[in-house]
């Protein structure tokens, strides 16, 4: 997780630079509102300058992108088709894992209709699948670019009704990606842009890592979960929790519906974090709060605009750790 101290230095920063737009124009005085326009004009790009930067420089990462390219996602011991259509069988006794390298196309994920693994590409450009190991793998990449449009590859993936893997692995460009259903012991998604719809997703540990994208999983059953969050979208709804689950948001949004009797762990810098908590009462769990310039409620608690820091032990042994710099993060409950 990202320190929050590096946002609480980020906000004084931009209050700094404000204050000393307002002392100019005081020096200046006089009622010359174009002069007034101009230097607060100044200030908050210079201001928005300095918060992309900070977020950007000081964090050392960039939210809305993933290297997909020609070079590194292909494995050339392996036939890449650069045009035309392909339908490939893999019988499931030899699958275990599965990893998808994918960018400015669109994928459907669904069941097969026998015991076996099919793959179909559709107006093709650059694709490959085979399987090395007990992983296959299904990689295409459109004209080298992200960009999707109706004439773009459609791949679509059948997986056998009940199908548990041990491993997936997503790594998603611009597109549109949709999951019937997706059981697996370790989830791995990474989603640079595009929409991803899962239907249904079942795991022992759940990692999303998204840029620009949104994420939407309709029913989540899963352990232990961890995600992080540009400047995109995920929603969560009716999920069942059994472990810890760890969020975290830069400028983009987060909505979550579930239970979560463990460990919940949500860091909101720019962003908006929403949490409906089913199964269980705001007594229910111990809280370590901090706020810096944001808006904070959990239940009938709140904190807005002023640094705070609270901790509540209900001696529940569910901890609660929940850090909003400038940004909102609110957690409601029902039974």
């Amino acid at each position: 997780m990202k320190k929050f101290m590096k946002i609480c230095g980020i906000t004084v920063l931009i209050i700094f630079l404000l204050g000393v737009g307002m002392a100019t124009i005081g020096k200046l005085g006089g009622g010359d509102r174009t002069l007034e326009r101009q230097v607060l004009d100044g200030v908050f790009s210079f201001g928005s300058d300095v918060r992309d930067w900070g977020v950007r420089w000081l964090w050392n990462e960039e939210w809305n992108t993933y290297d997909l390219n020609m070079d590194n996602i292909f494995d050339y011991a392996y036939d890449v088709l650069r045009s035309g259509e392909s339908v490939t069988d893999f019988n499931s006794e030899e699958i275990q894992n599965m990893e998808l390298s994918l960018g400015g196309c669109k994928m459907i994920l669904r069941e097969s209709a026998d015991g076996d693994f099919h793959v179909r590409a559709e107006k093709v450009q650059n694709f490959q699948t085979y399987v090395k190991g007990d992983t296959l793998y299904v990689n295409s990449l459109v004209s080298g670019s992200w960009s999707f449009s109706s004439n773009s590859t459609v791949i679509t993936i059948e997986i056998p009704a009940g199908f548990q893997f041990e491993k997936v692995r997503m790594s998603l460009g611009a597109g549109e990606f949709t999951s019937d259903f997706l059981s697996s012991q370790e989830v791995k998604l990474e989603l640079g842009g595009g929409d991803f719809t899962f239907e249904n997703l079942t795991a022992d540990a759940l990692e999303c890592e998204l840029g620009a994208g949104r994420v939407t999983i309709e029913k989540l059953s899963i352990a232990d979960m961890e995600c992080e969050v540009g400047a995109g979208q995920i929603i969560i709804r009716d999920a069942e929790t059994t472990g810890d689950l760890d969020f975290e948001v830069g400028m983009g949004d987060l909505e979550f519906t579930g239970s979560v009797p463990g460990n919940l762990e949500a860091e909101c810098s720019m962003g908006q974090m929403r949490f409906h908590i089913e199964g269980s009462r705001e007594g229910d769990h111990d809280y370590n709060l901090q706020c810096a310039a944001g808006n904070l409620r959990v239940g009938s608690t709140s904190f807005s605009g002023v640094a705070a820091d609270k901790k509540i032990d209900n001696g529940t042994g569910s901890l609660y750790k929940l850090e909003c710099a400038m940004g909102n993060l609110e957690v409601t409950f029902s039974e």
